[in-house]
């Protein structure tokens, strides 16, 4: 799959425009009611599938989908370039593509400053995907929501703590302010969380997992108590989820609309009581995180 940042990067520098000789047709439609819709194709150079347009054997197959490997057509040269590989060699494909970037350079007087910042933003949605672990969301949240006494595990555990450190010490260019918040709530949800889960940790008999001490049966803190700080830990995982899903929305509008598109937003798993199910939490407009204490507080009343 081509990473947000190469698709960024390609579309920027193509200037949303065929980079076949002489076509030049723009590949972003703005008369939708729907808004910006793509039109254009990203093609690969050289094929990573055997038997596929320009395939070679030997090619590193990380490099399949990097920038480099790519290049920007409409639908109809697309299909052109795939169908006569013996005249649209790798090399001729590498040369149209530097040849239209240079033209877009002279012509279409592109704001390289923006274009920067695109790819920066771009950058930092790759770094948190990976730390906050995307793809296996579903998984590693379900322990925090569905054990009696929430656990994570240490790989996981250390990740959001790097995530904590690298999203505190962005300089945000202040291109997309509500990205940009977007992120900074989903910062504070996850310190919260972060403190929070550390004030009761402990070695789970797993050496691999961090789980919440039963300090009430220590009778260092009250049953009532736990409850409380064990549904905190489970509400603010619902909250990061919540913060989550807005960046991805986020992402869908200033930066590319077909972002996650197959992947969809995170989900949770759903209770136990339900069967197999997840649920899908999304924050209500004009709605947002309320901060630890409200919540906590929000907490106590319902279990008096």
């Amino acid at each position: 799959m081509v990473s947000l940042l190469n698709r960024t990067t390609l579309w920027g520098r193509a200037a949303n425009r065929c980079s076949f000789p002489d076509c030049g047709i723009e590949l972003t439609d703005n008369s939708l009611s729907s808004g910006i819709v793509s039109i254009g194709e990203v093609a690969h150079i050289i094929s990573g599938q055997k038997g596929g347009p320009r395939y070679v054997s030997d090619y590193n197959s990380d490099l399949i989908n990097s920038y480099e490997n790519l290049i920007l057509l409409c639908r109809n040269h697309h299909k052109l370039i795939d169908s006569d590989v013996s005249k649209f060699s790798a090399e001729e494909l590498r040369k149209m593509k530097s040849d239209h970037e240079k033209l877009v350079i002279e012509k279409f007087q592109v704001d390289d400053v923006k274009q920067k910042n695109i790819e920066y933003y771009a950058i930092v949605v790759e770094k948190w995907e990976i730390l906050g672990n995307l793809s296996g969301w579903l998984s590693w949240t379900e322990w925090l929501i569905l054990n009696r006494l929430p656990k994570i595990s240490k790989p996981q555990w250390n990740k959001l703590n790097e995530l904590h450190r690298y999203l505190d010490s962005r300089q945000w260019p202040k291109m997309y302010p509500d990205l940009e918040s977007a992120f900074q709530q989903f910062n504070n949800v996850l310190e919260d969380f972060l403190n929070e889960f550390d004030i009761w940790v402990c070695e789970d008999p797993d050496e691999n997992y961090l789980i919440t001490t039963a300090l009430y049966r220590k009778q260092v803190k009250t049953a009532r108590e736990q409850d409380v700080h064990d549904i905190l830990i489970c509400e603010l995982t619902e909250e990061l989820t919540k913060c989550a899903n807005q960046i991805i929305g986020e992402v869908q509008k200033n930066l590319f609309n077909g972002y996650r598109i197959e992947e969809g937003i995170v989900l949770l798993r759903g209770y136990p009581a339900d069967g197999i199910s997840y649920r899908k939490l999304e924050y209500l407009p004009g709605k947002s995180y309320l901060g630890l204490r409200e919540i906590e507080s929000l907490i106590k009343k319902r279990i008096t």
